[in-house]
């Protein structure tokens, strides 16, 4: 039989993931994954849903204002996971996850997705 998937229940092992497989950076309660040389910053932080833990996973596509090109919009119908949205004046692609019940690979693969479409939304004029 092969190993049993591994479980994050807590926000504690979720760092030690993070940490161990990207190498994280983590301040004021947040962690920050780099990659592809610090073009796509994909951000983690615990938040409250119905009094149950969950996990936020977001990485900004456009900031200061900058209006999102019409292919980038065209892209959310394709993006595997999240939603877009403004929060102030970045526009961010946002995916929640039930923290009691991740597991690593799905976190491994939301991180993936979240940091294509940034590096995509950065190349499409």
């Amino acid at each position: 039989m092969g190993e049993a998937p591994k479980r994050l229940a807590s926000w504690g092992e979720l760092c030690d993931h993070v940490h161990a497989t990207y190498g994280a950076r983590e301040a004021d309660g947040r962690i920050g994954v780099a990659a592809e040389g610090a073009a796509a910053v994909v951000e983690l932080r615990p938040i409250d849903v119905l009094g149950r833990p969950w996990l936020e996973v977001r990485g900004v596509l456009t900031r200061g204002g900058q209006a999102p090109s019409r292919p980038v919009l065209a892209k959310n119908f394709e993006l595997p996971i999240g939603s877009l949205g403004m929060v102030d004046v970045e526009l961010s692609l946002r995916q929640l996850l039930p923290l009691g019940a991740l597991l690593a690979a799905a976190l491994d693969d939301t991180i993936a997705c979240l940091t294509a479409a940034i590096l995509e939304g950065a190349r499409t004029p």
